[in-house]
């Protein structure tokens, strides 16, 4: 089991279910001294930065092997990678693993929402699920 902490698609319980194969109970959680960026393909990353003030809610998920093999596929591994990160919850810290990639648009504002809309995205996830043999 794979502790993962989600800050962007993987936060919409459809898409969620679509990506991972099934339903996995999220569990509020916080990302301190990072803050969220946008991609070359205009999906979201995060950046540490250290600073306290920033902070990025999103939530926790304990994956099984093969939800994570999914979010793996769906995050393009190599192309993303799993960090270990520590995310704060309602029972303190916790230590969990967050996809970040390298690849940030420079031109994008720090903060900014991710460059795909909701059509776009869901669009992708069809598309994704269609090929999955799992």
């Amino acid at each position: 089991m794979t502790r993962l902490f989600a800050y962007g698609t993987l936060l919409r319980d459809d898409w969620r279910r679509a990506i991972l194969g099934g339903y996995y109970l999220p569990q509020p959680a916080t990302l301190r001294g990072w803050r969220k960026r946008v991609t070359t393909t205009g999906y979201l990353t995060i950046e540490h930065t250290g600073a306290a003030d920033d902070a990025l809610a999103g939530a926790l998920f304990v994956l099984d092997e093969r939800a994570l093999q999914r979010a793996d596929a769906w995050e393009d591994v190599p192309i993303y990678r799993r960090l270990a990160v520590t995310v704060t919850t309602a029972r303190g810290e916790i230590e969990a693993e967050a996809y970040v990639c390298d690849a940030v648009d420079e031109n994008a504002l720090p903060g900014a929402f991710a460059a795909l809309d909701d059509d776009a995205v869901a669009m992708q996830i069809a598309a994704f699920v269609a090929m999955q043999a799992f």
